[in-house]
């Protein structure tokens, strides 16, 4: 994790899990299973099972997993390789993409919002 968010709390959603709604976190949130609705938070990570269909707002989002809707993220939004699938709107500050074989898609459109695109 970052250093400044050590203290922070966690929140944890498996694999089993299927959200719909609007969910509120202070803290570290870590998807594994299925949302959608809205998910607000400091950080958001989605791993490789993550299933996300909706909006996402936080000042950090990792994204491994498939995520339909928009992700807007403040200061910074890291894209892994090789599973991470992106559809639709993407607003940040600083974005990172890990996409060496081109696996990783992006679909649609990225809006920067300041900051630069890293590959």
């Amino acid at each position: 994790m970052f250093s400044k968010d050590g203290d922070k709390k966690k929140s944890f959603l498996g694999t089993q899990a299927d959200l719909q709604g609007t969910l509120k976190i202070r803290g570290v949130l870590r998807l594994d299973g299925a949302a959608s609705g809205r998910i607000e938070a400091d950080q958001v990570i989605l791993s490789e099972t993550a299933t996300m269909r909706g909006e996402i707002l936080a000042r950090r989002i990792i994204v491994s997993g498939y995520v339909e809707g928009i992700l807007r993220a403040t200061e910074l939004l890291e894209i892994t390789y090789p599973t991470a699938e992106l559809r639709d709107q993407i607003l940040a500050t600083g974005m990172t993409a890990g996409m060496e074989s081109g696996y990783a898609r992006l679909e649609r459109e990225i809006l920067g919002v300041g900051g630069a695109v890293h590959q």
